[in-house]
């Protein structure tokens, strides 16, 4: 959609648009953003508890989840399903794999390169 902001019709929707602002933090879409933000932090502080390095990539899986539509759906499950196959499994047993900041390392860039 092209808005041709030097005529007034565009003018007034970008205006009419910049006037919804302080709607936003109502929004459904902003509380469960803000959710999966204290989710991400509280994941980020139990990964300390591994390693500094694999606390690191878990703060980097928030680079997955970005645009609107379809790619950011698309980020959400990719982030979903990094932390339910790789960062959970070592969060419940910090031993049992060689290397966790490597893998996650190697998985977050995979689905980067995927998603684009």
């Amino acid at each position: 959609m092209k808005v041709r902001t030097m005529t007034i019709s565009g003018f007034l929707r970008i205006w009419l648009l910049a006037k919804l602002k302080p709607w936003r933090p109502r929004t459904m879409r902003f509380a469960e953003e803000r959710e999966a933000i204290d989710d991400w932090l509280a994941l980020v502080c139990s990964a300390r508890v591994v390693s500094h390095d694999f606390a690191m990539q878990t703060a980097d899986l928030a680079r997955i989840v970005k645009g609107y539509g379809d790619t950011y759906r698309r980020g959400q499950k990719s982030y979903k399903t990094l932390v339910d196959d790789l960062v959970q499994p070592v969060l419940r047993s910090p031993t049992g794999v060689e290397d966790p900041a490597a893998q996650l390392k190697g998985a977050i860039a995979g689905v980067l390169a995927s998603i684009g």
